[in-house]
């Protein structure tokens, strides 16, 4: 158990994340349980808030500025952290204004939510400054960037395995590259995309390009994104309900998926470990269910 202490405040925390062990299709396969790390700052959201925190406290900012959809595991994990902390958050949400779980927690926590049009919020989600609050820390869409990075490469110091084939699902592209940034030696890391986009590679690398991570030692899945972001269909939902912990349908039980589909198809080494990297967001279950007929069991 670890404490992370901001403005004199003390969060416990999971940390280092727990390592478990299940089977899938017959094979062994090694979990990193990053969704134990807290119950509403877990997954890669602590990893990728922690020293965006430690930055705007050493800055003095009160105020802070982010970015997601109505269902986001960023703004829910940001808006506890602001909370907690004390500080103000203002959210702007994208699309038609909505009631859900999600946003109930996070409005619970004191954020300040403007809804945006997709329009805007295709050019608001790129600024980093605002005449309107100077004085203003803005966190990106997803909470991905340069200290992003740095938060989520610490995970890699918990992991005493060198040679590992590592598995780790893609929305914004943060705990990828963060892990590759630091990668075990001898290990490679699949990274399965749970968006259906027209060039997954490129998408991929103009982020290492702007992140300026080395892109090597990669395995690029985007077969298991059931069509595109937050789509499903009743054999995902089957898989998740049947799986021996709790999966997510948006990253972790299309990731889970994937690895079941590949180790039948025999294209991992059979002589190194898999380990999965849990990245979380179990909190979109109950806005899923709210929305889809309670198809998820809890």
């Amino acid at each position: 158990m670890a404490f992370f202490i901001f403005a004199h405040v003390n969060l416990e925390l999971n940390i280092p994340s727990p390592i478990s062990e299940v089977e899938i299709a017959g094979r062994k396969v090694l979990i990193k349980r990053e969704d134990l790390i807290h119950p509403s700052l877990s997954g890669n959201k602590f990893r990728k808030l922690k020293y965006n925190l430690v930055n705007l406290e050493n800055q003095g900012h009160q105020l802070v500025v982010s970015f997601g959809g109505a269902y986001s595991n960023h703004i829910h994990a940001l808006a506890f952290a602001c909370h907690y902390f004390k500080l103000r958050l203002i959210l702007f949400i994208r699309g038609e204004e909505v009631n859900n779980p999600t946003l109930d927690h996070v409005e619970e926590f004191g954020a300040e939510i403007r809804f945006v049009t997709r329009t805007e919020y295709r050019t608001i989600k790129n600024q980093t400054y605002f005449s309107e609050w100077p004085e203003a820390y803005v966190i990106p869409e997803g909470g991905t960037n340069d200290l992003a990075l740095k938060g989520v490469g610490e995970m890699m110091t918990e992991i005493e395995l060198q040679d590992v084939q590592i598995c780790v699902p893609y929305g914004s592209g943060g705990t990828s590259l963060g892990i590759m940034s630091n990668l075990k030696p001898n290990s490679n890391l699949h990274i399965f995309s749970a968006l259906k986009f027209p060039s997954f590679e490129m998408e991929f690398l103009l982020k290492c390009r702007h992140l300026r991570i080395e892109a090597s030692r990669y395995i690029l899945h985007d077969e298991f994104h059931f069509g595109g972001y937050g789509k499903w269909n009743s054999e995902l939902i089957d898989f998740i309900n049947l799986f021996p912990i709790p999966l997510d349908p948006i990253y972790t039980g299309k990731m889970f998926y994937g690895i079941k589909d590949l180790i039948n198809r025999e294209k991992f080494d059979p002589d190194r470990p898999i380990l999965a990297i849990h990245t979380g967001g179990l909190q979109g279950i109950a806005g899923f269910n709210e929305r889809f007929g309670h198809i998820i069991r809890t």
